[in-house]
């Protein structure tokens, strides 16, 4: 007996030799046959579609269901136009977090607002807490100066405005969410996924400084999926920047590995590891994606996340140990650097 049959519908198989379909059949799960293949079996559900077109699911390569699903449940203050606004906006956020704690918003957009923003006006409505502002591009941030006065002493800004590896700094200095706060999180961008059509997708970067959720977040969808709370395939990729060095045999050719939390029963068809995601520059929003030319009214070309060697040192090491790799390059000088560096690899080690 069948779990479920679909029939009167229009189904694109995808196949080539058999295009479409009317009737399909469900078992455990799985498709297990179309039309023919299943007549005269009978099925516990049967759902009539009226001619109705069905698709498989869509599939997401680059998707971020931690930092989306934190996003959503963040106050925000899109959309950016006015300072006014946006310091009502944290203001109001400011009055249900507790005496020198953290009080993160997203949604800013500097480049729509009537007049700049600095970390000063956020400081006279912070009331003693710190105070982060999620820039919508996830490659930078405003924060006021209870946050600037705990940076490293090497990271400077002088309106509070932080990029890339600056952001990562400050996103460094708040407490780590819980497992089960990024659980949720994970849990909420999956369900509007599927809303969507979204069956299967590749979380484009766990463990990276760039976003710095929790050193652990790997676990957090481990526990998603064991609390049944995944409702779709999702692949991780794994941040390069969470590698650390380790001494290994010569002929195991890595001499970097990672920890994320993961446990003993991770990786099967709904939750395994993916590629290595590599950034070489930042984002066009953020000016920090790295051009050949300035940006239009700037003498700024944006900026490579490392240094070109190290870089290209990452790609050819990561594809040495076996890794399937994501690049990330969004400037024509960062796309120049990733290709060469792929070239590099395929050099150093031929394979599919």
């Amino acid at each position: 007996m069948l779990c479920s049959r679909i029939t009167n519908a229009t189904i694109l198989t995808m196949d080539p030799a058999r295009p479409t379909a009317r009737e399909l059949g469900i078992w455990r799960g799985r498709v297990v046959g179309l039309d023919s293949d299943i007549a005269g079996l009978p099925a516990r559900r049967v759902l009539d579609l009226d001619g109705a077109t069905v698709l498989p699911g869509f599939i997401d390569s680059h998707v971020h269901l931690i930092w989306a699903g934190l996003k959503a449940r963040a106050p925000s203050v899109a959309p950016s136009r006015r300072v006014d606004a946006i310091l009502r906006a944290v203001a109001d956020a400011v009055t249900a977090a507790p005496e020198g704690g953290w009080v993160s918003l997203g949604g800013y957009d500097q480049r729509t607002l009537d007049r700049p923003l600095t970390a000063a006006d956020l400081d006279a409505v912070s009331a003693g807490r710190k105070v982060y502002l999620g820039h919508i591009s996830g490659h930078a941030c405003l924060v006021n100066s209870a946050v600037l006065k705990e940076l490293p002493r090497h990271v400077t800004s002088s309106d509070g405005f932080l990029a890339e590896d600056a952001m990562g700094a400050a996103l460094a200095l708040r407490p780590p969410h819980t497992l089960a706060e990024l659980a949720d999180a994970v849990a909420e961008s999956g369900r509007v996924c599927r809303s969507q059509g979204v069956t299967a997708c590749a979380e484009a970067g766990i463990g990276s400084e760039l976003f710095a959720h929790s050193p652990l977040e790997g676990a957090a969808f481990q526990l998603a999926h064991e609390t049944g709370r995944l409702p779709l395939r999702v692949q991780l990729m794994v941040a390069a920047d969470a590698l650390r060095p380790v001494e290994a045999a010569p002929e195991d050719t890595t001499t970097r590995s990672f920890g994320l939390g993961l446990r003993t029963g991770f990786g099967d068809g709904r939750l395994s590891l993916g590629a290595l995601k590599v950034f070489t520059d930042g984002g066009m929003m953020a000016r920090t994606a790295a051009l050949t030319e300035p940006y239009a009214g700037s003498a700024s070309r944006g900026q490579l996340q490392a240094d070109p060697e190290l870089l290209t040192q990452t790609i050819v090491e990561g594809h040495r140990a076996g890794w399937q790799l994501a690049v990330h390059a969004i400037g024509d000088r960062a796309v120049d650097l990733a290709l060469d560096a792929l070239a590099a690899a395929r050099r150093a080690k031929p394979r599919a």
